[in-house]
This record gives C-alpha cells, structure tokens and sequence, in this order.
C-alpha cells in the first residue's frame, strides 16, 4: 500500500500562496454523490465562473462531467497515489481556458482516503 499524507498533516499556511489555485474534496461515498466540494479557491471559481463550494460533483457538473471527474478521483483513491492533467476548464463557457491539474490524496487516522485536494494552475495567462 503507497503512503499516503494523513489530513491531520495538511497545513494550508504551508501552501498559502496557491490556496486560490486549491480545491478540496472530502469523499463520503464512492460516487460523484459522495465527492462534496468543501473548499474551492477564488481563482478558480473565477477560472470557471461558478462557485461550487458547498456541492457534490453531481450537483456541480454535467452527469457525464461529474462522472469523468469522480473517475478521476476514484483512481487517485484506489492507486493512493497523485494524478496530474492538462485539460480545459470542465465548463463549457470556459473551455478555452486550459488547465494543469494535480490531485493529491489524503487519509484518515485507519489509512482510509477521505479527501483529495487538487491544485490548478492556467497553462496560460489568461486568468491573472
């Protein structure tokens, strides 16, 4: 089994300057139903033009959308080990906004994956 951080070890003084690129999401069930959307940046609320905060990826996405991304997250859980991407913004009105994506999983005390967070970064400079 890869280690994995414990959340207890997750510091956001540590990471404040890309606390606006950084997304979290605690799991409370293996679905797109159970990936609630605990904190989101403001850059990237302002990457997307929606603030999802406080929803499940079923709730923030597009069916087919929210399932690509909780298969995402699904895999990062499973193989307990990061994931990084190079995509556009999963809106359709900010498609054109193109993305790097890391997701990074988090434990509890048992060794159990309950959160994920993912930093973005614009692969241009679009978003300032």
């Amino acid at each position: 089994m890869a280690a994995v951080p414990f959340w207890s070890d997750f510091d956001p003084a540590e990471i404040r300057k890309i606390l606006p690129w950084t997304m979290v999401m605690q799991r409370n069930g293996p679905n797109p139903e159970g990936h609630l959307i605990k904190l989101e940046g403001q850059r990237i609320i302002e990457a997307s033009g929606i603030n999802s905060m406080g929803k499940t990826l079923a709730e923030a996405f597009e069916p087919e959308m929210a399932k690509t991304k909780w298969e995402e997250m699904e895999m990062v859980a499973q193989e307990r080990r990061p994931s990084y991407t190079l995509s556009p913004v999963p809106r359709d009105d900010r498609a054109f906004i193109d993305i790097y994506r890391g997701c990074f999983p988090f434990c509890d005390g048992v060794g159990t994956i309950n959160r994920l967070v993912v930093i973005v970064a614009p692969v241009n400079d679009e978003i300032t």
